[in-house]
Parts: structure tokens; C-alpha cells; sequence
């Protein structure tokens, strides 16, 4: 592989008004580059600047989805380690903050916007518990201050870096007693128990906001094909999610959450078309669900499609996907990338976000007797005993497509592009007045590439690699 100096960024002026790249971040597969910044000066398109390998064409004539945001789950496990570590070492926790969530243009951070926490108890948890679980069809003795005090500070902390932090709730399991199993393990809810099971899901999201933190969105259950007696989780039929769902809706909108989305499925994308499809199709469920969100552990990201098809004004996420202890960095970045990062947003997602946001080396603490995560489910970050922080390949194919969002009075929106070149793989962003391209070159050698944008064209060469760049217009 050849070295070349600044990626030989080959860019070339026009005049005054030309369309200005602002920031360009790379990751390069030999791990030589991380998320580094390798914008020295402001750089523009221009004309008869001649042509390459590959060519990438953006055109901002053609919108699709609004983005709303990349990051991970912030379980019990990834609160306590992050916790401990500010035990530790509190400028080291600090620090590991604003490398996660710091927001602001030019930031050496991943930039993540959108974490999701568990109600209760997950297989990520110190131990079995909900906020309710004395049996209490009323639930008179409800508590959100039955999670670990540090999810909380965790949160704030968090939520000091980053302001505008979206938090998007999700529960395991209802409380052992609203199912058939009479545990949070394993089981189906009880038909009787609809209707408070939506005023628990309600409940929930008060607390939250009592504690400073509105969500922004509320799941009904994760993975409601799936049952594990090991731990928390509960099988749902498409027709009693929906009636939570319906209930759950009309006590948001009355109790003044109306912003707060409601989201269905939460599992693999195997069953886009029959599962997730069938339960909008439920009595009432099109009006009280803004959308799905989808898993990775089943089919593939192209199926995304069939339920983006048949119901194309509702909102598509990805909400889950796990790295496994002991993988391989740059093949890693690939699938992500190719699967969540890059193409699940050209398959309609409008989220990104992968498993446990922290965990120890080994994948750890769970919940004990639990038996998720044979192999071992690697955090986005780890943190070993020493205190020592490790950012693993999530970060960064999750900081390049974070990278991509753009703030300001505008959303950030997927737009056209078209990708010339075997290697390449692309995706394009903008929320009206700036632009933004994330590139994955998955090759064997740099890639000499024209990128044409509103008549002008520049040339860059991507390393093998993950190239984010932005500029205005």
C-alpha cells in the first residue's frame, strides 16, 4: 500500500463561491488513522479537475429520511463500569465522555446523540427487577428508584456533555406478575394486564422526566419473539403488543408526552415482513405506533425494504447489534458499516445504534446465570480493572456516520448519491445549507475518486478505510 500525504487530498479551487469542505475524519483500516481530523485548511470544489478511479456523485435535488442519531445501549453493566472508572479516575471518566458524546463541530469524539435504557432489568443487570414487582394492578408501589442510583448519574453525566442526548426507553420484561410465567423470565403477558402494563410503560416514562430526562421514545418490548428462562423477556402476539400500544398512546397524549414516539417490534430483521408488518396492521396500532425498530441477529439489512414498502410514511430504527469479544477490527468496520452505518440507512433506518454502550474486556458484569452472550458481547467501548480504556471498532464506524450529522435549524436528511467504484460504498447527508459524505473503501489499495457535487467536482483519494468529510454550500 502506497503512503500518501493527507490521503492525497487533491482538491482544487474555483472562485469565492465555491462549495467549501469544512472537516474531513478518517479511520484506516491498518488502524494508523482513528477517527482522526486531517483537515489542515478549507479545501473546494472546482472544475476540469480531471477524473479517477472511482466517482461519487451527490445530488441534493433527491431526499429521503430524516436521521435522528447513533449510539448504543446504556445498560446497568455499561453505567456501573463507566461509574466505576469515575470512582477511579474521575478526569479519565470525563474525558471518555466527551470522546463519546461531545457534539460540537470539530470535536475528536464519536459524537453519539441517542442512547437507549432498559425499564427494569436486562441480561445486562446486577439482578431481576422491575419498577413494580409486588404484584399491584394499581402499582400503588411503582418506583423508578429501584434502578441502580448510578444509571441515573450516569445519564446527567452524559447529558452535561451532550444536551440534546435522545433517550429512547425499551423494557425486557413486565413485572413477573402481569405474565403467565410469573417471573420476568421468560413467559407471555397476561391479556388482563394490557392495560396496565401501558400505564407501567407510562409510568416509566414519568419517572424519567422527573429525573431530567424526557424520552424521546418508548418501546412496548425488546424482542417479543424471543423467550429465555435465563433472563428477562417476554413473547408478545402482534395483537397484544398492539392493544399496549393503543392504550399506552392515548395516556401519553393525555398526560402531556404527546411528542414521546411510541416503536414496535424491536427484533430481527427476518421477520420484517410478517411480524413487524402484521402488527401495524393490528386495530388501531397504524395511528399509535411512529414506527419499528429492527435487530441484526436474524435475515439481513436489505429486508428493511419490505416494511419501508408497505408502510412508507412511519419511521424505520435500528436499535441493536453486538460486537463479539475477540473479532477482527477492520472486518468489523466493514460489516457495520455496510449493514447499520451506511446501508441500513440506504435500507430506510434512521437510526444506528449497537449493543452495550460499555463493558469490561471480557463483556461483562451480566446478569448472573444468564446465557446471552456466549461468545462474549463486546462493548462499543471497554474498560479493564486498571481503569485502562480501550475504544473498540464500533466507536469509530459509529463515530464516522455521527460524524455525518449536521446541526443546526434544520434536521439532517438522507439525499441521493451514486457510487462508481467496486470498493466504494457511500452515503449523503444534509440538513439544507451543509453537506456531509460518509465513505467506506473497502479495497486493497487508495482509491483516486472524483466527487461531484451541484456541478463541481473535487478529487479525493480514500485510504482503505472510513472517510467522513462535510462541507457548506
Amino acid at each position: 500500500m502506497k503512503s500518501l500525504a493527507l490521503s492525497s487530498l487533491i482538491l482544487l479551487a474555483w472562485d469565492s463561491l465555491a462549495q467549501t469542505i469544512n472537516e474531513i475524519w478518517e479511520t484506516t483500516a491498518d488502524q494508523k488513522s482513528l477517527l482522526k481530523s486531517v483537515t489542515s485548511t478549507n479545501f473546494t470544489f472546482g472544475s476540469n479537475v480531471g477524473s479517477g478511479d472511482g466517482e461519487i456523485d451527490v445530488d441534493d435535488g433527491t431526499v429521503y429520511q430524516t436521521i435522528f442519531g447513533f449510539g448504543a445501549t446504556l445498560t446497568d453493566a455499561s453505567a456501573y463500569t463507566l461509574n466505576k472508572l469515575k470512582g477511579k479516575d474521575a478526569g479519565a471518566y470525563a474525558a471518555l465522555l466527551k470522546s463519546m458524546f461531545d457534539s460540537t463541530p470539530g470535536a475528536h469524539s464519536a459524537s453519539i446523540n441517542y442512547v437507549r435504557v432498559a425499564i427494569g432489568a436486562s441480561d445486562f443487570s446486577p439482578e431481576d427487577y422491575s419498577f413494580n414487582d409486588e404484584k399491584d394492578p394499581n402499582l400503588s408501589s411503582f418506583s423508578v428508584d429501584i434502578a441502580p442510583p448510578y444509571l441515573y448519574s450516569t445519564l446527567k453525566d452524559i447529558q452535561v456533555v451532550n444536551k440534546n442526548i435522545r433517550i429512547h426507553l425499551v423494557p425486557w420484561s413486565p413485572p413477573g406478575w402481569m405474565k403467565d410465567s410469573g417471573s420476568m423470565n421468560a413467559g407471555n403477558l397476561l391479556e388482563e394486564y394490557t392495560d396496565t402494563m401501558a400505564h407501567y410503560l407510562l409510568k416509566s416514562a414519568q419517572g424519567f422526566e422527573s429525573k431530567g430526562f424526557r424520552p424521546y421514545a418508548i418501546s412496548i418490548q425488546n424482542e417479543p419473539e424471543s423467550q429465555n428462562p435465563t433472563l428477562p423477556s417476554c413473547l408478545y402476539t402482534t395483537k397484544a403488543q398492539a392493544g399496549v400500544a393503543v392504550s399506552l398512546r392515548k395516556l401519553l397524549d393525555s398526560n402531556g408526552m404527546n411528542d414521546v414516539k411510541v416503536i414496535g417490534y424491536e427484533h430481527n430483521w427476518d421477520n420484517a415482513a410478517t411480524y413487524a408488518s402484521e402488527l401495524l396492521r393490528e386495530d388501531g396500532a397504524s395511528d399509535a405506533f411512529s414506527g419499528v425498530a429492527f435487530h441484526c441477529y436474524g435475515g439481513n439489512v436489505k429486508q428493511q425494504d419490505d416494511w419501508h414498502n408497505s408502510f412508507p410514511d412511519k419511521e424505520l430504527y435500528f436499535t441493536e447489534c453486538t460486537g463479539t469479544v475477540g473479532s477482527d477490527f477492520w472486518n468489523d468496520i466493514k460489516w457495520t458499516t455496510s449493514n447499520i452505518f451506511i446501508g441500513g440507512l440506504k435500507h430506510w433506518a434512521q437510526t444506528g445504534l449497537m449493543w452495550n454502550l460499555v463493558v469490561d474486556p471480557e463483556g461483562n458484569p451480566k446478569l448472573p446465570g444468564a446465557s446471552s452472550c456466549g461468545n462474549g458481547c463486546r462493548g462499543v467501548v471497554q474498560i479493564e480493572s486498571d481503569g485502562k480504556v480501550q475504544l473498540n471498532q464500533e466507536y469509530y464506524a459509529m463515530g464516522h456516520a455521527a460524524k455525518a450529522i449536521l446541526y443546526g435549524n434544520q434536521p439532517t436528511k438522507r439525499i441521493k448519491v451514486n457510487v462508481n467504484g467496486d470498493a466504494l460504498l457511500g452515503g449523503a447527508y444534509s440538513n439544507g445549507s451543509g453537506f456531509s459524505l460518509v465513505v467506506l473503501n473497502s479495497g486493497d489499495d487508495y482509491l483516486k475518486t472524483s466527487i461531484k457535487f451541484r456541478g463541481k467536482t473535487a478529487m479525493y483519494t480514500f485510504p482503505v478505510g472510513l472517510t467522513t468529510m462535510s462541507w457548506s454550500a
